[in-house]
């Protein structure tokens, strides 16, 4: 019964870790839809297109998380699905902000100020999203599978996560 209080409460700090980080770009993205969707047809967005590396890290951060989230319960591998999306967009926002010349920065910073702080704050919150989504990953499966190899020898039940729904009424 400790494991699941313990379980519990990690689950409750890692959900005001990830509205935390969630929170603050989210804030700025209403904002920066109204006032800067003319950065996105400059000239400098032709290279280094921010506007729309923003929204999409926005606007598909929260879905992947999300629905990885309920699909967890059909497969806890599906929970690297966040990793391997947060992993993608901070390679493409360090790669965006590497082929961003001096002028466009210049541009960005001085007409598109609030855009340049979102996409520093996204690119940021991506390496960030690495890291704890795989660390909720790495316990979530070390933990699935501490328990199907601790019942070893035993009757595996209905509720035995590592085997697929037709063996566990089988066995």
């Amino acid at each position: 019964m400790q494991t699941t209080a313990w379980f519990a409460t990690g689950g409750l700090i890692a959900l005001g870790c990830c509205l935390c980080i969630l929170l603050i770009p989210l804030s700025l993205l209403i904002y920066v839809l109204v006032t800067t969707y003319e950065a996105s047809t400059i000239s400098c967005s032709q290279n280094a297109n921010i506007w729309v590396y923003s929204v999409t890290c926005l606007c598909c951060g929260a879905v992947i998380a999300g629905s990885a989230h309920l699909l967890q319960m059909v497969s806890v591998w599906l929970s690297l699905l966040p990793t391997i999306y947060y992993a993608f967009v901070a390679v493409w926002g360090t790669l965006l902000w590497a082929v961003m010349d001096e002028p466009c920065y210049l541009t960005y910073k001085a007409d598109f100020w609030s855009l340049l702080l979102l996409f520093k704050l996204c690119v940021i919150q991506a390496y960030i999203g690495i890291v704890i989504s795989f660390c909720l990953a790495a316990l979530q499966i070390g933990t699935v599978l501490f328990n199907a190899y601790s019942r070893q020898g035993s009757t595996p039940t209905e509720s035995s996560p590592m085997l697929p729904k037709e063996q566990a009424h089988t066995a």
